[in-house]
């Protein structure tokens, strides 16, 4: 499968192998993404609070402004390949995209996600969900 078509694309059904492999990527570049943003506003607040920054440029504001719009950016695209691996997932148990709400559930929810998307196993032979 086209990697792309894997991390965005909601379209078709995947396997809980690639469903693992798609959520650990978007998660670690979610996670880095956060950090540098993160890093990057710590810089900028420690170098107006008259301490130095760990890089000049940190101090200009126009820089970390940017460079955190940016990362936010980042942000966003792999938090929407979460929710783009997770449909597929659905569709390959044969359920749609509303189960995501599923794991908005305190506690049970994302438990139930990860049973029923990580560990069950797809439905065997075409679903409704199947390209044409």
């Amino acid at each position: 499968m086209e990697l792309l078509r894997l991390l965005f694309g909601v379209s078709g059904r995947i396997g809980r192998g690639a469903f693992w492999l798609a959520t650990l990527v978007s998660l670690i570049c979610l996670a880095l993404s956060a950090v540098a943003a993160t890093t990057l506003v710590h810089g900028f607040v420690a170098s107006t609070l008259g301490r130095r920054a760990p890089v000049d440029w940190m101090a200009d504001e126009a820089w970390v402004t940017l460079a955190v719009l940016i990362l936010a950016l980042i942000g966003l695209t792999f938090a929407w390949s979460l929710v783009a691996v997770q449909v597929k997932r659905w569709h390959d148990r044969d359920k749609t995209w509303l189960w995501l709400f599923v794991g908005l559930l305190p506690l049970v929810g994302p438990c139930w996600v990860m049973i029923e998307c990580g560990l069950a196993p797809g439905v065997i032979g075409a679903t409704r969900f199947d390209r044409q």
